[in-house]
């Protein structure tokens, strides 16, 4: 077999729909099949509407038997406040009273741009088995894919990572659910969710539940375990307790609420530290570069941290906290469980699918700074409740949650598909 991946940023980016890609693909390819991964020089989401970000390399690299082309970015807007007002006007298009659907596809093309990415899929006679494209909201990669799979009579695999934000409120998912991201979803052969309230999302906007196919993200434990906490703390002079977020820092992940809870929590005179740990977006940047210099001794911004570093983080830290309403799944909760630590998630998007309320974590409403306060404070005074909400993601990351586990559902899903 020989599958196209196409997905708008690869490794050495790390995100939960790269790392999703890199682990299928590579395993793959270990078990003999060809994988060509068409992707962009993205090293960041805000390459997409921003200058001046960060671009990873070569264009053509072979990556563990993963044969990778990265194809250059060009944007019409180079500004995020225009860029998310065209975004929003896709989005009020996607909501008159009318058949918009060949319109916003050409809207989603017009920026960013990939000319070389297109003239490729024109021009390849490569043969193919099958095409598996990613990211319903970064539909203009999906648009071209599509339509190169049907050209070729192959199937059309796609994981959208839909974000569906709280309950009844459109803000997070009309962004995921326009007219022609629904079309591609509704002509894909097979649609990949991350967990089953995704799956019933798309099922309520008519994607036959007979293309769904739930396989959930997972980890590698040896490459999250194993870490020195003591060293940790000992590098940067933090003592216990500490609470950590890892990940991407963006209002939408609630990391703005959750340093307003700890802020609450500081008020009390308690001496617990905050650890941030990941790239942050513009906005969040800005929010943090207008706190007070010195005010918040126990708020730390790491940054992008290495794996080592990581793996003590995890190892030093007390709970982990991702209150985001912009999460399909949320990779970094098992990392945490993995590691023995519980969780505190919002009741938002896939992660009430993926935390169980009361026995490996708690959840707070998204963006109740209050609740989030109580929540954490809860976890820090009981840490034998603590210790066995740890315990027990702990046992569910190993009975079904590590990325051979998910390998293993995918590929049923590629057989089904492809008869390969």
């Amino acid at each position: 077999m020989h599958a196209l991946h196409v997905v708008q940023g690869y490794f050495p980016w790390i995100g939960g729909s790269q790392r999703f890609f890199q682990e299928v693909s590579e395993r793959l390819a270990a078990e003999g099949h060809r994988v060509t991964v068409l992707t962009t020089e993205a090293g960041e989401l805000e390459h997409f509407w921003m200058p001046r970000r960060r671009t990873l390399g070569p264009a053509q690299e072979t990556l563990n038997g993963v044969q990778v082309h990265r194809f250059p970015v060009q944007r019409r807007l180079n500004h995020p406040l225009l860029f998310s007002l065209y975004r929003r006007l896709m989005a009020e298009i996607s909501g008159l009273p009318l058949d918009t659907t060949a319109l916003l596809r050409r809207l989603s093309r017009f920026t960013p741009r990939l000319p070389e990415y297109e003239a490729y899929l024109e021009q390849t006679d490569t043969p193919f088995d099958v095409v598996h494209g990613a990211n319903i909201t970064l539909d203009f990669m999906l648009s071209p894919a599509l339509a190169f799979a049907r050209k070729r009579g192959i199937p059309f695999i796609v994981t959208p990572f839909t974000h569906l934000g709280m309950a009844g409120q459109r803000r997070v998912r009309r962004y995921y659910t326009m007219r022609h991201q629904v079309e591609i979803l509704r002509q894909a052969d097979a649609v990949i969710t991350q967990t089953p309230i995704e799956s019933e999302g798309l099922a309520a906007l008519g994607i036959p539940r007979e293309r769904l196919f739930c396989t959930g993200s997972g980890i590698n434990l040896e490459e999250v375990t194993g870490g020195d906490g003591q060293r940790f703390r000992e590098r940067h002079g933090w003592e216990r307790p500490m609470v950590l977020s890892l990940g991407t820092l963006a209002y939408d992940k609630g990391t703005v609420h959750l340093i307003e809870a700890m802020r609450r929590i500081w008020a009390e005179g308690r001496p617990v530290h905050l650890v941030l740990a990941g790239q942050s977006m513009a906005p969040m940047r800005a929010y943090l570069d207008r706190l007070p210099a010195g005010r918040f001794p126990f708020l730390h911004y790491l940054g992008t941290i290495s794996e080592e570093e990581k793996r003590d983080l995890l190892a030093a830290g007390d709970l982990l906290c991702l209150p985001s309403c912009t999460d399909s799944f949320g990779i970094v909760f098992l990392e945490a469980w993995a590691n023995g630590k519980p969780v505190v998630g919002a009741r938002a998007g896939g992660i009430p699918a993926v935390v169980d309320d009361g026995v490996n974590g708690l959840l707070v409403p998204f963006g109740d700074v209050e609740a989030l306060a109580r929540a954490i404070v809860r976890l820090l005074d009981n840490p034998t409740l603590a210790q066995e909400m740890g315990r027990r993601g702990k046992e569910k990351v190993a009975q079904g949650m590590t990325w051979a586990h998910v390998y293993g559902r995918v590929r049923q899903v590629y057989r089904q598909v492809c008869g390969l």
